[in-house]
């Protein structure tokens, strides 16, 4: 499958995204720097996740008509995807901080990570069908 808008344009987007929810999420965390790298993390895992399911997961269900495998085949690299972003993160947090108290607890960070990832997963899918 051919993606909607060049290299360049795809890139300034994630960037404004990445400006976006740095602002959002910013108080989140202690520092700027580890608000930015946690929101590159996660940019970074949405946008391999995306990715994988435009140019991969997706085109193949669609050329097979065997959605329910693709429905495990994206959960399964967004679950692997969610494992990595916590542990980068909390892997962040160990050398520039302290190691993160998991203040809500590995669960929550765990669900919350893997709602982000979906949420620009279904984003990217939407707008990727829009600009066809």
């Amino acid at each position: 499958m051919k993606l909607p808008a060049t290299a360049g344009a795809q890139l300034a987007a994630w960037l404004g995204l990445f400006v976006l929810e740095l602002v959002l999420t910013r108080r989140f965390h202690p520092t700027l720097p580890i608000a930015a790298l946690a929101t590159a993390i996660l940019l970074g895992g949405s946008a391999a996740a995306a990715y994988a399911n435009l140019l991969s997961l997706w085109p193949r269900a669609r050329e097979t008509q065997r959605y329910l495998r693709y429905a495990g085949e994206l959960l399964a690299v967004l679950g692997v995807l969610t494992w990595v972003v916590v542990g980068a993160i909390q892997g962040v947090y160990a050398l520039l901080w302290h190691p993160d108290p998991l203040r809500f607890g590995l669960g929550f960070n765990l669900l919350s990570d893997a709602a982000f990832l979906s949420i620009h997963v279904a984003l990217v899918a939407l707008l990727a069908r829009l600009m066809r």
